[in-house]
């Protein structure tokens, strides 16, 4: 339900980079999508006992933390490709297959570095079981 954010991160990112003009419209809708997130954020803030469900409160401030980091990441994406894609002449689908096997590339990178982190969170979120053998 917070992904109106990255309508907000967009159209600020969109302003910055390629130096678009905002038009009114453009501005009352990024305001309404933010006025959204806000409300959809702070009521699962102020509504929620986080000692009644067993959620610690600093992994909470973490997941806050890395939602809007994937706020900024997804506006500059998008923006990024607005960008190439008008500077040069590369094929959308083109350009989606690029992003894909580069997703694809990191992934394989950062699966195999994670899959030999230590997790302290319990047996349930960790890669490796008691005996130290990973799951398979």
């Amino acid at each position: 339900m917070l992904r109106g954010g990255t309508i907000m991160t967009t159209f600020l990112f969109s302003m910055v980079f390629l130096k678009m003009k905002a038009k009114r419209n453009q501005v009352v809708g990024s305001a309404l999508a933010l006025f959204g997130v806000l409300i959809v954020g702070t009521s699962n803030i102020i509504f929620t006992d986080s000692s009644a469900n067993g959620v610690d409160t600093s992994l909470q401030i973490v997941g806050y933390i890395l939602l809007i980091a994937s706020f900024f990441a997804n506006g500059f994406q998008f923006v990024f490709e607005e960008k190439i894609l008008s500077k040069y002449h590369i094929d959308p689908l083109q350009m989606v297959g690029f992003e894909g096997m580069f997703g694809l590339a990191i992934e394989l990178v950062l699966i195999i570095i994670m899959t030999f982190v230590p997790c302290s969170f319990g047996i349930d979120a960790c890669v490796f079981t008691q005996e130290g053998m990973p799951f398979l």
